[in-house]
């Protein structure tokens, strides 16, 4: 989908060119019981499909997962943040 948008719009395809060069990390709370109940692992999905370097994290939280708990959040980012690879 990503890139029959850049397709129709050019000066996004810089923007998913970043994907092979900075991984992303997807972050999910806790309450997705459907990703559980299905045996989905999110990370594994990216990692399949468009980014196969993402990383990711579980955070207990509601849907606000930085309003609801943001130093489990904090944690969870820094590695991505402050890693220079």
């Amino acid at each position: 989908m990503a890139y029959l948008m850049a397709l129709d719009q050019p000066d996004g395809i810089t923007s998913l060119a970043l994907l092979d060069i900075i991984p992303p990390v997807s972050m999910w709370n806790g309450m997705s019981t459907s990703l559980a109940i299905h045996g989905i692992d999110p990370v594994k999905v990216r990692r399949a499909t468009f980014a196969p370097h993402a990383t990711g994290h579980e955070i207990d939280s509601g849907h606000f997962l930085v309003e609801e708990n943001p130093q489990t959040t904090l944690v969870a980012l820094l590695p991505f943040l402050t890693d220079p690879a």
